[in-house]
Protein backbone atom coordinates (compact mmCIF):
# COMPACT_ATOMS: atom_id res chain seq x y z
CA UNK A 1 0.00 0.00 0.00
CA UNK A 2 1.23 3.46 -0.80
CA UNK A 3 2.67 5.67 1.93
CA UNK A 4 -0.29 7.97 1.52
CA UNK A 5 -2.62 5.18 2.50
CA UNK A 6 -0.58 4.60 5.64
CA UNK A 7 -0.33 8.28 6.50
CA UNK A 8 -4.00 8.91 5.77
CA UNK A 9 -5.28 5.62 7.07
CA UNK A 10 -8.03 7.60 8.71
CA UNK A 11 -9.75 10.79 7.75
CA UNK A 12 -12.92 12.48 6.78
CA UNK A 13 -15.89 12.26 9.04
CA UNK A 14 -19.50 12.99 9.62
CA UNK A 15 -18.55 16.65 10.00
CA UNK A 16 -19.21 18.34 6.65
CA UNK A 17 -17.60 21.44 5.22
CA UNK A 18 -19.43 24.75 5.25
CA UNK A 19 -21.57 24.69 2.06
CA UNK A 20 -20.39 28.24 1.29
CA UNK A 21 -16.70 27.48 1.83
CA UNK A 22 -14.16 27.17 -1.00
CA UNK A 23 -13.81 23.50 -0.12
CA UNK A 24 -17.49 22.94 -0.77
CA UNK A 25 -17.43 25.00 -3.94
CA UNK A 26 -14.45 23.01 -5.21
CA UNK A 27 -16.09 19.64 -4.44
CA UNK A 28 -14.91 16.83 -6.67
CA UNK A 29 -18.49 16.04 -7.51
CA UNK A 30 -19.40 13.57 -10.16
CA UNK A 31 -21.83 15.50 -12.31
CA UNK A 32 -24.66 14.05 -14.36
CA UNK A 33 -22.39 13.85 -17.42
CA UNK A 34 -18.78 13.75 -16.30
CA UNK A 35 -16.35 14.57 -13.47
CA UNK A 36 -14.78 17.80 -12.27
CA UNK A 37 -11.00 17.48 -12.61
CA UNK A 38 -10.20 21.01 -11.46
CA UNK A 39 -9.58 20.25 -7.76
CA UNK A 40 -6.04 18.84 -7.40
CA UNK A 41 -6.57 17.14 -4.03
CA UNK A 42 -9.49 16.08 -1.86
CA UNK A 43 -10.51 13.46 0.67
CA UNK A 44 -14.10 12.25 0.65
CA UNK A 45 -16.05 9.60 2.53
CA UNK A 46 -16.91 6.33 0.79
CA UNK A 47 -20.47 5.25 1.56
CA UNK A 48 -20.23 1.46 1.68
CA UNK A 49 -23.69 1.29 3.25
CA UNK A 50 -25.09 1.98 -0.23
CA UNK A 51 -24.90 -0.99 -2.59
CA UNK A 52 -25.95 0.70 -5.83
CA UNK A 53 -25.79 -2.47 -7.91
CA UNK A 54 -27.36 -5.00 -5.55
CA UNK A 55 -30.62 -5.16 -7.52
CA UNK A 56 -29.07 -4.95 -10.98
CA UNK A 57 -28.75 -8.25 -12.84
CA UNK A 58 -26.22 -8.86 -15.59
CA UNK A 59 -28.91 -8.78 -18.27
CA UNK A 60 -29.83 -5.24 -17.20
CA UNK A 61 -26.36 -4.00 -18.05
CA UNK A 62 -26.27 -2.56 -21.59
CA UNK A 63 -24.85 -5.13 -24.01
CA UNK A 64 -21.48 -4.19 -25.45
CA UNK A 65 -21.06 -1.29 -23.01
CA UNK A 66 -17.87 -2.56 -21.40
CA UNK A 67 -19.63 -2.46 -18.01
CA UNK A 68 -19.36 -5.52 -15.76
CA UNK A 69 -20.46 -6.01 -12.14
CA UNK A 70 -18.33 -7.45 -9.33
CA UNK A 71 -18.61 -7.78 -5.55
CA UNK A 72 -16.18 -7.21 -2.70
CA UNK A 73 -16.03 -7.31 1.08
CA UNK A 74 -16.27 -3.80 2.55
CA UNK A 75 -15.68 -2.44 6.08
CA UNK A 76 -18.77 -1.11 7.83
CA UNK A 77 -17.35 -0.39 11.29
CA UNK A 78 -15.31 -2.16 13.93
CA UNK A 79 -15.59 -5.96 13.37
CA UNK A 80 -18.41 -5.32 10.91
CA UNK A 81 -18.14 -6.19 7.23
CA UNK A 82 -20.52 -6.53 4.34
CA UNK A 83 -20.66 -7.52 0.68
CA UNK A 84 -21.08 -4.69 -1.80
CA UNK A 85 -21.03 -4.46 -5.58
CA UNK A 86 -19.14 -2.20 -7.95
CA UNK A 87 -18.95 -1.72 -11.69
CA UNK A 88 -15.86 -2.12 -13.80
CA UNK A 89 -15.84 0.09 -16.88
CA UNK A 90 -13.70 -0.83 -19.88
CA UNK A 91 -13.35 1.95 -22.47
CA UNK A 92 -14.72 1.33 -25.93
CA UNK A 93 -12.55 1.85 -29.00
CA UNK A 94 -10.97 5.33 -29.16
CA UNK A 95 -12.71 6.32 -25.92
CA UNK A 96 -10.97 8.31 -23.19
CA UNK A 97 -11.68 7.89 -19.48
CA UNK A 98 -13.85 11.01 -19.26
CA UNK A 99 -15.96 9.72 -22.16
CA UNK A 100 -16.25 6.31 -20.47
CA UNK A 101 -17.44 7.96 -17.25
CA UNK A 102 -19.93 10.15 -19.12
CA UNK A 103 -21.38 7.12 -20.91
CA UNK A 104 -21.70 5.19 -17.64
CA UNK A 105 -23.38 8.10 -15.86
CA UNK A 106 -25.96 8.57 -18.61
CA UNK A 107 -27.04 4.98 -17.93
CA UNK A 108 -26.65 5.15 -14.15
CA UNK A 109 -28.69 8.35 -13.80
CA UNK A 110 -31.77 6.34 -14.81
CA UNK A 111 -30.94 2.81 -13.69
CA UNK A 112 -29.11 3.47 -10.40
CA UNK A 113 -30.56 6.38 -8.42
CA UNK A 114 -28.42 7.17 -5.38
CA UNK A 115 -29.45 8.77 -2.06
CA UNK A 116 -29.28 12.58 -1.89
CA UNK A 117 -25.70 13.75 -1.35
CA UNK A 118 -24.19 10.56 -2.81
CA UNK A 119 -22.52 10.19 -6.19
CA UNK A 120 -20.25 7.81 -8.06
CA UNK A 121 -16.49 8.12 -7.86
CA UNK A 122 -13.99 6.37 -10.12
CA UNK A 123 -10.59 4.75 -9.70
CA UNK A 124 -8.32 2.83 -12.06
CA UNK A 125 -9.26 -0.83 -12.50
CA UNK A 126 -6.15 -2.96 -12.78
CA UNK A 127 -5.31 -6.47 -13.87
CA UNK A 128 -2.41 -8.35 -12.25
CA UNK A 129 -0.61 -11.00 -14.31
CA UNK A 130 0.71 -13.78 -12.06
CA UNK A 131 3.17 -14.88 -14.72
CA UNK A 132 4.78 -11.56 -15.60
CA UNK A 133 4.06 -9.92 -12.22
CA UNK A 134 2.90 -6.89 -14.20
CA UNK A 135 -0.05 -4.67 -13.33
CA UNK A 136 -2.02 -3.18 -16.20
CA UNK A 137 -4.73 -0.53 -16.08
CA UNK A 138 -7.70 -1.94 -17.97
CA UNK A 139 -10.34 0.67 -17.22
CA UNK A 140 -12.14 2.14 -14.23
CA UNK A 141 -14.08 0.93 -11.20
CA UNK A 142 -16.79 2.66 -9.19
CA UNK A 143 -17.18 3.73 -5.57
CA UNK A 144 -20.09 5.55 -3.96
CA UNK A 145 -18.98 8.84 -2.42
CA UNK A 146 -20.96 10.86 0.08
CA UNK A 147 -20.93 14.43 1.37
CA UNK A 148 -18.63 17.35 0.73
CA UNK A 149 -14.86 16.85 0.86
CA UNK A 150 -13.47 17.43 4.31
CA UNK A 151 -10.01 18.26 3.00
CA UNK A 152 -9.09 19.98 -0.27
CA UNK A 153 -6.09 21.98 -1.45
CA UNK A 154 -7.61 25.02 0.26
CA UNK A 155 -6.67 23.36 3.57
CA UNK A 156 -3.00 22.96 2.61
CA UNK A 157 -0.55 25.33 4.27
CA UNK A 158 2.65 23.79 2.87
CA UNK A 159 3.54 21.17 0.28
CA UNK A 160 6.98 19.86 -0.68
CA UNK A 161 8.02 17.18 -3.16
CA UNK A 162 9.93 14.21 -1.71
CA UNK A 163 12.06 12.81 -4.53
CA UNK A 164 12.96 9.53 -2.84
CA UNK A 165 16.18 7.58 -3.22
CA UNK A 166 17.47 4.10 -4.04
CA UNK A 167 16.16 2.72 -0.75
CA UNK A 168 12.72 4.31 -1.20
CA UNK A 169 12.24 4.62 -4.97
CA UNK A 170 8.98 6.51 -4.66
CA UNK A 171 8.19 10.17 -5.25
CA UNK A 172 5.81 11.76 -2.77
CA UNK A 173 4.52 15.08 -1.51
CA UNK A 174 4.74 16.07 2.15
CA UNK A 175 1.63 18.05 3.06
CA UNK A 176 1.04 20.24 6.11
CA UNK A 177 -2.53 21.33 6.69
CA UNK A 178 -3.52 24.67 8.15
CA UNK A 179 -5.06 24.84 11.61
CA UNK A 180 -8.65 24.40 10.42
CA UNK A 181 -7.74 21.53 8.12
CA UNK A 182 -5.72 19.78 10.82
CA UNK A 183 -8.68 20.03 13.18
CA UNK A 184 -11.03 18.51 10.61
CA UNK A 185 -8.48 15.80 9.91
CA UNK A 186 -8.38 14.84 13.58
CA UNK A 187 -12.15 15.03 13.97
CA UNK A 188 -12.65 13.11 10.77
CA UNK A 189 -10.38 10.22 11.63
CA UNK A 190 -12.02 10.00 15.04
CA UNK A 191 -15.52 10.13 13.56
CA UNK A 192 -15.22 7.67 10.66
CA UNK A 193 -13.72 4.56 12.24
CA UNK A 194 -13.13 1.40 10.23
CA UNK A 195 -14.65 2.80 7.06
CA UNK A 196 -13.14 3.79 3.76
CA UNK A 197 -12.08 7.18 2.45
CA UNK A 198 -11.47 8.26 -1.13
CA UNK A 199 -8.14 10.00 -1.64
CA UNK A 200 -8.60 11.97 -4.85
CA UNK A 201 -6.45 13.95 -7.26
CA UNK A 202 -8.00 15.79 -10.19
CA UNK A 203 -11.37 14.11 -9.77
CA UNK A 204 -10.17 10.49 -9.70
CA UNK A 205 -9.71 8.22 -6.71
CA UNK A 206 -6.07 7.22 -6.14
CA UNK A 207 -6.63 5.21 -2.97
CA UNK A 208 -9.48 4.05 -0.75
CA UNK A 209 -7.81 3.30 2.62
CA UNK A 210 -9.66 2.23 5.74
CA UNK A 211 -9.71 4.51 8.80
CA UNK A 212 -7.75 2.86 11.60
CA UNK A 213 -6.92 5.64 14.04
CA UNK A 214 -7.18 9.38 14.59
CA UNK A 215 -4.49 11.46 12.88
CA UNK A 216 -3.34 14.53 14.75
CA UNK A 217 -1.04 17.38 13.78
CA UNK A 218 -2.22 17.82 10.19
CA UNK A 219 0.86 16.26 8.57
CA UNK A 220 0.19 13.81 5.74
CA UNK A 221 2.12 12.40 2.81
CA UNK A 222 0.87 11.75 -0.70
CA UNK A 223 2.63 9.05 -2.71
CA UNK A 224 2.67 10.06 -6.39
CA UNK A 225 4.41 7.01 -7.86
CA UNK A 226 7.67 5.25 -8.72
CA UNK A 227 10.65 7.47 -9.53
CA UNK A 228 10.75 8.72 -13.12
CA UNK A 229 11.00 12.06 -14.89
CA UNK A 230 7.29 11.96 -15.71
CA UNK A 231 6.25 11.20 -12.11
CA UNK A 232 8.56 13.91 -10.78
CA UNK A 233 7.03 16.43 -13.18
CA UNK A 234 3.54 15.40 -12.06
CA UNK A 235 4.52 15.72 -8.40
CA UNK A 236 5.90 19.22 -8.94
CA UNK A 237 2.72 20.20 -10.77
CA UNK A 238 0.55 18.93 -7.90
CA UNK A 239 2.85 20.65 -5.38
CA UNK A 240 2.30 23.99 -7.14
CA UNK A 241 -1.46 23.42 -7.33
CA UNK A 242 -1.72 22.50 -3.65
CA UNK A 243 -0.27 25.82 -2.59
CA UNK A 244 -2.09 27.96 -5.16
CA UNK A 245 -5.13 29.66 -3.66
Amino acid sequence: MRRFAIALVALLCACGADPKSPAKQAILAITEKSIDTSEPFAIVRVNDDVDAFSKISDDQVPFGSGIALFNETVPLGLHHFGISHFARLVPLANEGQVDTISRFLHWADHALPLPPGDRFGFADAVNYDDTTKATTIIGLRTYVLTGAPIITHYDVAEAHVIEGDEDVPQIGIAIKLDEAGAKRLAEGTRGWPYRRLAIMTHGKIDLAPVVKAEIQGGAIELDVGARSDAILARAKKIEAELTAK
